[in-house]
């Protein structure tokens, strides 16, 4: 008879090989600031680079929101040794992918090659760090694809403009009020010059930190990053902003008509992240919350309220605690037929309040822990997810320490650990509600 594998068993298989992982990483800080830290994967052929500068949509200011984004178009524009729109023909001659992402919290930029090509990528991410030409031709016509891309993307998206409205009134005081492409008339309103202070400002090794994953020798990499990024300069940072959000004496609401089919229930509960929290033990409970509530067929959420009382057609919780700041416990779901919002509503608060009055089983935590160990295990197929995973703690100021811990703490909570976290943070001074209806 086959033996069965559980996810659990397997998870426990791939502590051995994460062990192994992590043995193969080392990190060091260049003179001028620069963070380098490497993966050895010898699994294929292949190297990803990726370089994050600690700046994002949190470290602008109102009137000149999205220019965190704008700046990672011109990224792509050319410095004098790598005229404009070679970057990416380089790339692509050597069989590379290269791309760009704006958060909230940081800016990425990376680069999957072939592992022979590792010098080049770096020798590219060290020109355009400190050479970029940022001529006002080029900001003229990536000025119009961005805010092309904010009409395609948001404005025409109901449902995303949507979001962006219930998210100011969410995070009343904290920056991540502010949606990380800009607001259209920011947008508008912006510059060649305000481009340029941006990146003289922001853009230099002391903030930022290249991370290299891949079939690549440790003491090499560590070479070629010093013979390409040392010659560049540290210069003075302005202090970064750690997003917190007051204490409210009471729950915020939002009610909107989009042009959507259904009408759609928004709620948030504002928590800490990993940066903010006074005890990190909560943000790891509060990930295993989200997860009973919402995690797979067999969560809370998913069997009494869409399948069993049949009130939601959907229902979901999200939290991420890696963040610079606080961040949020988000609710989201659409009434079933016969149902209406104030319905669905109630039914969120009463699986809320079910978590406050009795903890989790230890049946429910053991599922819920065996599957964020299978997503943390398949987040690892890909060279360019385990970098970027790296990045997303890196460039938030903790660490790749931090990263591969993540696990491991996810385990050690305990069912009244959930129970606390969810009458401590899942209370309405904290609470955000947005009720969407169909645009007549």
């Amino acid at each position: 008879m086959m033996r069965k594998i559980s996810i659990l068993m397997l998870g426990a298989a791939c502590g051995w090989w994460a062990a192994n992982v992590d043995a193969a990483t080392a990190d060091m800080t260049l003179d001028n600031g620069l963070r380098v830290v490497v993966r050895e994967d010898h699994r294929s052929p292949v190297v990803v680079v990726e370089v994050a500068y600690r700046v994002g949509a949190v470290d602008e200011k109102d009137g000149k929101t999205g220019l965190a984004h704008m700046l990672e178009h011109m990224m792509f524009k050319g410095t004098a040794k790598v005229p404009s729109e070679q970057y990416s023909r380089i790339v692509a001659h050597y069989g590379g992918e290269e791309n760009a992402f704006t958060t909230d919290d940081y800016t990425a930029y990376y680069q999957v090659e072939a592992a022979d090509r590792l010098p080049l990528a770096l020798e590219l991410e060290a020109d355009r760090m400190e050479g970029l030409s940022l001529r006002a031709e080029d900001f003229k016509e990536e000025h119009r694809v961005v805010m092309e891309e904010r009409r395609w993307r948001v404005e025409d998206n109901p449902m995303a403009l949507a979001g962006e409205h219930f998210s100011a009134v969410a995070n009343m005081a904290s920056p991540y009020r502010r949606p990380t492409i800009g607001w259209m008339p920011d947008i508008q309103g912006l510059t060649i010059d305000d481009v340029r202070d941006w990146y003289h400002t922001w853009y230099a090794p002391n903030n930022a930190v290249l991370v290299v994953v891949g079939d690549v020798d440790t003491k090499q990499v560590m070479a070629e990053a010093k013979h390409f990024f040392a010659g560049l300069k540290a210069h003075p940072l302005p202090a970064a902003v750690v997003p917190r959000e007051p204490e409210v004496p009471g729950e915020r609401c939002l009610k909107l008509q989009v042009k959507t089919q259904v009408p759609t229930l928004l709620m948030a509960f504002n928590a800490p992240g990993l940066r903010t929290a006074e005890h990190s033990d909560d943000v790891y409970a509060l990930t295993m919350l989200a997860g009973i509530l919402d995690q797979g067929d067999s969560s809370r959420l998913a069997q009494d309220l869409v399948r069993g009382q049949q009130i939601a057609s959907t229902a979901d919780v999200g939290y991420s605690g890696i963040a610079r700041g606080d961040t949020l416990v988000e609710f989201s779901g659409i009434p079933a037929q016969g149902h209406g919002l104030a319905d669905l509503r109630a039914a969120f608060l009463k699986e809320i309040k079910a978590l406050q009055d009795r903890a989790p089983s230890e049946e429910e935590m053991n599922r819920v822990r065996a599957q964020l160990e299978a997503a943390d295990i398949f987040s690892h197929d890909s060279l360019s997810g385990i970098a970027s995973s790296l990045v997303s703690f890196e460039a938030i100021g903790l660490t790749w320490h931090d990263r591969d811990a993540y696990m491991d703490r996810l385990r050690q909570v305990t069912p009244a650990q959930v129970q606390a976290v969810a009458r401590t943070y899942l209370v309405p001074e904290r609470m955000t509600v947005g009720e969407l209806e169909p645009k007549p």
